[in-house]
C-alpha cells in the first residue's frame, strides 16, 4: 500500500485530485511552485463559498460587491488586463484566488507565465468568464477532496515548495509522481 503520494507539479491536479478521490494513497502532499495556484488551491478548501461569490464578480453575476471593480462588458479585454495588472499585495486570499481563476480560465491557452518581476504576463486568450451550476458544482466536488474525511486517514496537505524541496519529505512506502508542464 501506498502510504503518501507526493505531486510536486500539481498544475490543474486532475490526477492528484483522481488519485485521492479513488483514496490511492494513505495521504497526500500537494505542491507547485507557484504561489497564486497554491493560494487558489487552500482557499477552495478553506472557504468556496466566499471564492465562488468572488467569482460572481468576474461573471458579472454579484449582487454585493460593485462588479465595475474589474468588469467591462462591453470590451472583455479590459477587464482581463485590468485583473491582470492588479495588485495581489491589496488582495485578500479569497481576492487572490478569483482572480487566478478567472485569469487562468480566460488567458490564452489556460498558460500562466510570469515576467522577471513575478507578474502575470500571458494575454488575453478571447474567451469570457462564465461561472455555470457546472463550474460550481465541481468547485465543490474538488473543496470536498482536499477537506479528505479526517476519520479515514486520508490527509491531504497543500504545500508551495519547489519540488526539490519537497520530494525530500518522502520516506520509504511513499510515490513521487511527477507529470512536468
Amino acid at each position: 500500500a501506498v502510504v503518501r503520494l507526493f505531486v510536486p507539479l500539481l498544475g490543474g491536479g486532475s490526477d492528484a485530485l483522481h488519485a485521492v478521490a479513488n483514496k490511492w494513497a494513505g495521504g497526500y502532499v500537494l505542491s507547485d511552485t507557484n504561489g497564486e495556484l497554491i493560494n487558489a488551491y487552500l482557499t477552495l478548501r478553506q472557504d468556496p463559498d466566499r471564492l465562488i461569490d468572488a467569482l460572481k464578480v468576474y461573471a458579472g453575476q454579484s449582487t454585493g460587491e460593485d462588479p465595475t471593480k474589474y468588469l467591462t462588458r462591453s470590451d472583455p479585454s479590459v477587464m482581463y488586463y485590468a485583473s491582470r495588472a492588479a495588485l495581489v499585495c491589496d488582495m485578500t486570499t479569497v481576492e487572490r484566488a478569483a482572480r487566478f481563476l478567472f485569469l487562468i480560465n480566460t488567458c490564452f491557452n489556460g498558460i500562466w507565465r510570469e515576467n522577471k518581476d513575478g507578474q502575470m504576463n500571458t494575454p488575453w486568450g478571447k474567451r469570457l468568464f462564465r461561472l455555470t451550476p457546472d463550474y460550481e458544482a465541481q468547485m465543490r466536488r474538488v473543496a470536498t477532496l482536499l477537506n479528505a474525511v479526517p476519520d479515514s486517514g486520508h490527509r491531504v496537505h497543500i504545500a508551495h515548495a519547489d519540488f526539490v524541496d519537497i520530494i525530500q519529505w518522502a520516506k520509504s512506502g511513499d510515490v513521487i509522481y511527477c507529470d512536468p508542464p
